[in-house]
């Protein structure tokens, strides 16, 4: 007769690291639950904390082709760790409506895990800090860099803010980098 302790199923290599993965996974998620609902503004300054999705506010999301395409043809400016673009809505009254946004990353980034870790950097960002700054009528565009996976996350939310200064900065009469015609020498 076997004890009830002498039977133990055998495990493979395989298999006990799958196990001790899906524990590690468990803990780091109970982790940065508790973190996302007791975090500080100080502990996003730093840079220690990257919220989740559940402890803060999310703008509306772009999904069709032609809003990002109407969105290329707007304002754009570039910074190390991303790229923003951002047009006014000409459909609707710029006062009523919640600004949208959109993500991007090409394959030049790199494979697909790659691709999708920027693009949950960008929209942790995005979600911490667009609902304080967009502008009410606007669609944004966020392009994810190669730099965008490891850039420190306060430098990524401080990117950001530079970025949605300059999109919004008033134009000047002439284009940045181009000679007037008096400069120039000719008439």
């Amino acid at each position: 007769m076997a004890s009830a302790h002498g039977w133990q199923p055998k495990l493979d290599a395989a298999s006990s690291i799958v196990a001790v993965r899906a524990a590690v996974n468990a803990c780091r998620r109970s982790r940065f639950r508790r973190l996302a609902g007791s975090m500080s503004s100080d502990a996003v300054d730093n840079g220690s904390v990257e919220p989740s999705a559940s402890s803060v506010e999310r703008l509306p999301r772009l999904k069709r082709r032609a809003d990002f395409l109407r969105v290329a043809r707007g304002r754009k400016t570039q910074t190390e760790g991303l790229i923003l673009q951002a047009r006014a809505r000409a459909d609707v009254p710029q006062d009523q409506t919640a600004p949208r946004i959109g993500f991007t990353v090409t394959r030049k980034v790199g494979n697909a895990v790659m691709r999708n870790r920027v693009k949950r950097r960008l929209r942790a960002v995005a979600d911490l800090l667009l609902p304080g700054l967009a502008r009410a009528g606007y669609d944004y565009v966020l392009i994810g860099r190669s730099t965008t996976v490891n850039r420190p996350f306060h430098a990524l939310c401080s990117d950001l803010e530079q970025a949605l200064r300059k999109v919004h900065a008033p134009r000047t009469g002439r284009m940045p980098g181009r000679k007037s015609r008096q400069q120039t020498g000719r008439s």
